[in-house]
Order: C-alpha cells, then structure tokens, then sequence
C-alpha cells in the first residue's frame, strides 16, 4: 500500500475540442491513488474562471481566497473514484494539490 500523501492526488487535464460561448472547453479528472481518503482537498488554482457552470459541490473557489479551490465540497475523494468536472475559458488553468486531510481505518 505504501505511505499516502498528497502526490498520491493527480489533477488530468484534457481539451475537449469543443467550444463554449467563444472559449475552448476543458475536462479535469482528480484522482486519488491511495487506498486512504483524502478530505479537505484543495488546489491551487489561480485564474480559474469560467462561462461554463460548474458544480460548486464539485469543485469551486475556497470562500475569501482568489488562488484556492475546494475538490467535493470538502468531502473524502476515494481511490477507484474520481471527482470530474468540465469548465470553459480562454486557456487552461494550472490545478495543483495543495493541501489534504488523509484518513485511513
């Protein structure tokens, strides 16, 4: 199993050849690869915007913070199941983890 930390958190990124009200449309897929939650998932994600509704259940801006970003509403991501979510923009928004709360029983 091996020890979880946060690199074992993958944010893919993928266009999708279509666009959305003038902007090119994106897929993001976050993956977990350890057998242990992962809750309190955050990202970075500076310039993220979007003309595409995104699910705030699903991924949405940390309240007062410009450059965090909230992965499932704070609830656990589990290995064998990814969180995805679509946005449309002019570029593609760097995602990174940043931070994570790790639970294993």
């Amino acid at each position: 199993m091996g020890i979880c930390n946060l690199s074992s958190i993958s944010v893919e990124q993928r266009t999708l050849g279509r666009v959305v009200n003038g902007k090119a449309e994106y897929e993001v897929v976050v993956l977990n690869s350890c057998i242990c939650s992962q809750s309190s998932l955050l990202l970075s994600c500076r310039g993220f915007n979007t003309v595409e509704p995104v699910d705030p259940q699903v991924f949405g801006k940390v309240d007062g913070e410009e450059d965090e970003c909230v992965v499932n509403n704070y609830a656990p991501v589990f290995q064998g199941n990814p969180v995805a979510f679509r946005y449309a923009w002019d570029r593609k928004i760097e995602l990174r983890p940043l931070s994570s709360v790790i639970s294993c029983s």
